[in-house]
């Protein structure tokens, strides 16, 4: 399988999920052109805001041009009909995070650090890590991964094959990794949620009994840590991944797992129409232009930079 030596958590996490669509995605480098990931981008924004927030120090200087350029990047895809996901949101959940974040119990080692490490001979495993800090106490390195979603509560630490995979690496670049935080981000239309603990109330509008409002709750911090026997089973466990994507390379055999994730995260598969054709009329539909050709990048550089500096 000399086509396909450098890896990262997504390429392994897309044959996890569906070794069909590890085939149309990273084996045939497909993607549908038309699509819109509002959710990706509205992340995507996020993210953004944070690297440049913690980049230049976490001054006000620092958040005003991470608001600026976060609307400039997101504005583009906003659609009707996605209450949470708006230009007004982004600001409302920025403004909360640089007001409850102001200060920080750590400081801030880098921003966006690129890194890889060889798992054999054969593969190298590349990350990015959105934020690396050394806390004050206790101290050490901590990598610090934003997530933003629709569901707080949804988020987990352990087991996490993309944590564990930053935790590896860190741990190959820099001594004292104590481990990582997961840095989540509600994602909400409202900034107030039902409190269903306390007693109902009359409506003001209908007089119906209603539960009252509590401020909702935007951000959680999940730190986590690796004991060694927990990285060692994380690189068997991956090599033995790659394994089975060597084995339907070589037997050009990629089974479907469906229907579960043709439908995962509330919307269709993107390469379902794909599954659901004959050969000849795939061929057909690349030909057309339903899909095009736009190959998943890992980490750029990462093969020949094997020590983990930052590029």
């Amino acid at each position: 399988m000399s086509e396909r030596r450098q890896v990262d958590n997504f390429t392994i996490e897309c044959f996890r999920n569906c070794p069909k669509f590890y085939y149309w995605r990273i084996h045939r480098n497909l993607v549908k052109p038309v699509e819109k990931k509002v959710a990706a981008e509205f992340g995507s924004a996020v993210h953004l805001a944070l690297e440049i927030y913690y980049k230049y120090g976490m001054s006000q200087e620092a958040i005003d041009k991470a608001l600026v350029d976060s609307l400039d990047y997101f504005t583009p895809f906003e659609t009707e009909g996605d209450a949470k996901r708006t230009t007004a949101r982004l600001l409302v959940i920025l403004g909360k995070y640089f007001e409850r974040y102001k200060h920080e119990p750590f400081n801030v080692l880098a921003t966006e650090v690129g890194g890889a490490f060889e798992l054999d001979n054969n593969w190298i495993y590349t990350t990015r890590l959105d934020l690396l800090v050394e806390w004050q106490s206790p101290r050490g390195i901590y990598i610090v991964d934003h997530k933003t979603t629709y569901d707080l509560g949804s988020l987990i630490a352990k087991p996490h094959n993309q944590i564990t995979g930053y935790i590896y690496n860190a741990r190959e670049m820099y001594e004292s990794v104590l481990g990582a935080v997961i840095n989540g981000i509600g994602v909400y239309a409202t900034d107030e949620v039902m409190d269903k603990m306390a007693p109902k109330i009359p409506s003001a509008k209908t007089g119906k009994m209603i539960y009252a409002t509590k401020p909702r709750e935007f951000f959680i911090r999940i730190p986590t840590q690796r004991t060694p026997r927990e990285l060692a089973e994380w690189k068997e466990e991956t090599l033995w991944w790659l394994h089975h994507i060597e084995e339907c390379v070589e037997h050009d055999k990629w089974p479907k797992h469906s229907p579960d994730y043709c439908v995962k995260y509330r919307g269709r598969c993107s390469f379902l129409d794909l599954c659901n054709a004959d050969p000849e009329t795939c061929e057909r539909m690349i030909e057309a232009g339903v899909y095009e050709i736009n190959p998943w990048q890992a980490y750029k550089g990462a093969a020949t930079d094997t020590n983990g500096e930052e590029v």
